[in-house]
């Protein structure tokens, strides 16, 4: 009697993807998703900290101009108070505007006859 063997040929294939409960059992999932939690918590906290020091710095430059006000020049006084008063009428024009392109075309056209 003649002996078979069977011969099986196989090519290279890739090894399937890992499920999630794979993953689980092998607790790399858990790792990998608590690495991923940490990175984004250190992460907001030096964000955080970042925006409350810069906001500290702010806080200590407007104490110091309310502390050490500049000096006051008699002679320009009139001029600055001109500046200033055409400042407040420009605001005020901008306010105007804002108003204005908040309400809507219907009403604009009502007011404007």
């Amino acid at each position: 009697m003649a002996e078979f063997f069977e011969v099986k040929y196989t090519t290279a294939r890739p090894e399937p993807m890992t499920t999630t409960n794979q993953l689980a059992a092998t607790g790399r999932s858990t790792r990998v998703e608590s690495e991923s939690i940490m990175s984004r918590t250190i992460l907001v906290v030096s964000l955080g900290a970042l925006l409350l020091s810069g906001c500290a710095i702010q806080q200590k430059k407007v104490i110091y101009t309310l502390e050490h006000p500049a000096p006051v020049n008699c002679a320009a006084a009139e001029g600055d108070l001109r500046v200033l008063q055409s400042e407040k009428a420009h605001v005020a024009q901008q306010i105007a505007e804002g108003a204005l392109s908040l309400t809507p075309v219907e009403l604009r056209s009502a007011f404007s006859r």
